[in-house]
């Protein structure tokens, strides 16, 4: 099984917690989406919530940063756009009405071909250990 997703079954334990994830890397064009539900990819590059997305939803989005000396700040800018969490060293909870699959589209832009990125969809059901991020996830402003 691919690191990343073995990653994933670890966070997640059964994978019925996450509605939908997306995985890209970039070494394996073919395997962008693994699982998850249909997905859009019409995304309003002017860094507004997509067109035909209602729905708030709490988003996973980690990464494999494999390039040394690169500056992400661009990546790290775009991610802050959001109301997020960055809990973990490169893990962050977004809170938005984008898709896994546009989240993804969006950081494909920002990262090196080789780097790796994760984005699922959370849904109430989570557990954690001195995580930074347990007291916004638990905020009746999240969306789940």
């Amino acid at each position: 099984m691919d690191p990343m997703v073995q990653g994933a079954h670890k966070l997640f334990g059964d994978v019925g917690a996450v509605r939908a994830w997306t995985y890209l890397d970039r070494s394996e064009p073919d395997k962008k989406v693994l699982a998850g539900c249909p997905l859009s990819s019409q995304t309003d590059l002017a860094g507004s919530p997509p067109v035909g997305e209602p729905t708030m939803a709490v988003m996973l989005v980690t990464y494999d940063l494999l390039q040394p000396g690169r500056d992400y700040k661009p990546l790290h800018d775009w991610l802050k756009k959001f109301t997020y969490c960055k809990g973990l060293e490169s893990v962050w909870l977004l809170d938005t009405q984008w898709t896994a699959a546009q989240i993804r589209d969006e950081l494909k832009k920002l990262v090196d071909p080789n780097d790796r990125v994760f984005v699922c969809r959370l849904q109430g059901n989570w557990a954690s250990l001195r995580y930074s991020c347990a007291d916004w996830l638990n905020d009746a402003k999240r969306s789940w």
